[in-house]
This record gives structure tokens, C-alpha cells and sequence, in this order.
């Protein structure tokens, strides 16, 4: 019965792990697209008319700069897409960094 639990138990970590490498951006976020950043809901882009600050403290600025509430930074390459938590994302909509 313990093995049992124990298999279960490491089944169930590993999962997790898969899901969470695995992540991707399909709600509200910010993106680099032509050298523009968007706001994009519901798959409807709209151009970003002024820096943006995240309920966190991150900061989303119109050259494509995050700027965390820790004072790190990153500048977005082209198509790569910010959430409302921070969290950066690659072209392909997978999660890349989480700060």
C-alpha cells in the first residue's frame, strides 16, 4: 500500500512538472509585433498608447521593456508576449521565463 501511495504521489509530481514546463499563453498579454507593442484579449490586438503597470508592480513599457517590481529587466525580441502576472512567453505562445 505505501509503495503504492509513493507511485502515485511521484506520478502525480511529474505530471505537474509536464504541465508547468509546458505552459502557454492563451489569456491577456502584452506582445512585441513589428517593433510595436499590443495589448492582446480574445485574440484582438490593440496598439499599447502608453506604459503599463501590472497589479504585481511589473512594468510593461511601450519599447518592449518588462521591468519587474525587483528592479530585473528584460527587452522583448520580436513576438515574444508578456501575461498580466509578468510572465514572459516565446513566439510560440510557451512559457520562457517567470520572474
Amino acid at each position: 500500500m505505501k509503495n503504492a501511495l509513493k507511485i502515485l504521489v511521484a506520478v502525480m509530481a511529474f505530471v505537474f512538472v509536464s504541465v508547468a514546463a509546458n505552459a502557454q499563453i492563451t489569456k491577456e498579454h502584452a506582445m512585441l509585433k513589428d517593433g510595436k507593442m499590443y495589448i492582446v484579449k480574445v485574440d484582438i490586438e490593440t496598439a499599447m498608447k502608453e506604459d503599463m503597470t501590472l497589479k504585481n508592480g511589473t512594468v510593461i513599457m511601450m519599447n518592449g521593456t518588462v521591468k519587474w517590481k525587483n528592479g530585473k529587466s528584460v527587452k522583448l525580441t520580436e513576438g515574444e508576449r508578456v501575461d498580466m502576472e509578468g510572465h514572459i512567453y516565446d513566439k510560440d505562445k510557451k512559457m520562457k521565463k517567470a520572474m
